[in-house]
């Protein structure tokens, strides 16, 4: 009889089989001769089934999730993923696309069952990242379609509390890193005669795309000091601004022509999470002559101008 069992291929060989009993006169018993013939009519010794098994071919599932961040864009492959079977063993590792979305493809399934693996995100050390620790078990259940003789998968998911999810979600964190600042003086000196409020005027000016292109003017106070705004630094980078005087209209006034370049870099301390900066200035005179200096104290960066007046343009000059 042919049966329904998935991947067996039944004989339908048909056999005929002739029995012929006679009487043993000599016994007065009946004596039986078995005789097997093919469906052709051949005589055959005995009667064989062939059958055949053809194994199913195994599948494979790809397990999903998605990835979110709080408080930044987040970036194609900036986090880690690790699918592990039952025990603990890892499987395979990916990361996420721009999306959020990531996915451990091609998992192969060779015969009916259940499987079981879980899911969690490698602990990264970014800085100002929070990562989600959430550990989730998969469970796939594979059963054989008799009628096909494939093999058909289930995936379900479970949290850590074995509660039945949709989706496998991570959700991180970013705070952004504290910023650092800089506050930027001049002071200024007049020779031979004292200067008045608001006589001189400075030009702050961002030279690099990050500083904003900054343009800023400051004038002195009568004690000879000018203050630009504070500069807040928010991200990592290197920040170059010129600090400059403006030649004024007094035709009994030298100007001073010297240029400042105060060059900052700043740096991610990763474990602190806070935006840290060094800095040095250059001084360009009159002719080319540059001098560099450390900035010790970013939150009093002076530049000095020198201004003559009168008479002492002529001392000024002399001196060259």
């Amino acid at each position: 009889m042919t049966g329904n069992q998935a991947g067996i291929t039944y004989d339908k060989s048909i056999y005929n089989v002739e029995v012929t009993t006679t009487l043993d006169n000599a016994t007065n018993k009946l004596v039986t001769d078995v005789k097997y013939f093919d469906a052709a009519g051949n005589d055959i010794t005995k009667v064989e089934f062939n059958n055949k098994y053809t194994k199913p071919e195994g599948v494979t599932v790809n397990l999903e999730g998605t990835k979110s961040l709080e408080g930044r864009t987040l970036e194609n492959e900036e986090f880690e993923f690790v699918l592990k079977g039952k025990n603990g063993n890892e499987i395979q590792r990916v990361k996420n696309d721009a999306t959020g979305k990531f996915s451990f493809g091609n998992i192969s399934i060779l015969e009916a069952g259940v499987s079981n693996y879980t899911i969690s995100e490698v602990t990264g050390n970014q800085a100002g990242i929070t990562y989600d620790k959430s550990i989730y078990n998969v469970e796939v259940t594979t059963t054989l379609d008799n009628a096909t003789n494939k093999l058909v998968t289930h995936v379900k998911y479970f949290d850590a509390a074995g509660n039945d999810i949709t989706k496998v979600q991570f959700n991180n964190k970013y705070i952004a890193p504290k910023t650092t600042e800089i506050k930027i003086g001049v002071e200024k000196e007049l020779k031979s005669r004292a200067q008045k409020a608001r006589e001189f005027r400075f030009l702050l000016e961002g030279e690099t795309d990050n500083t904003g292109k900054i343009r800023e003017l400051a004038t002195n106070n009568i004690s000879g000091d000018a203050l630009f705004k504070d500069i807040e630094l928010k991200d990592v980078g290197k920040y170059i601004y010129k600090i400059t005087e403006v030649k004024g209209k007094d035709s009994k006034i030298k100007y001073d022509k010297s240029e400042y370049k105060l060059i900052v870099d700043v740096t991610l301390n990763s474990t602190t999470n806070e935006l840290e900066a060094k800095a040095t200035l250059e001084k360009i005179v009159e002719g080319g002559l540059k001098k560099t200096t450390d900035v010790s104290d970013l939150q009093n960066i002076k530049v000095k101008f020198i201004n003559y007046y009168g008479n002492a343009i002529i001392d000024a000059d002399k001196n060259k």
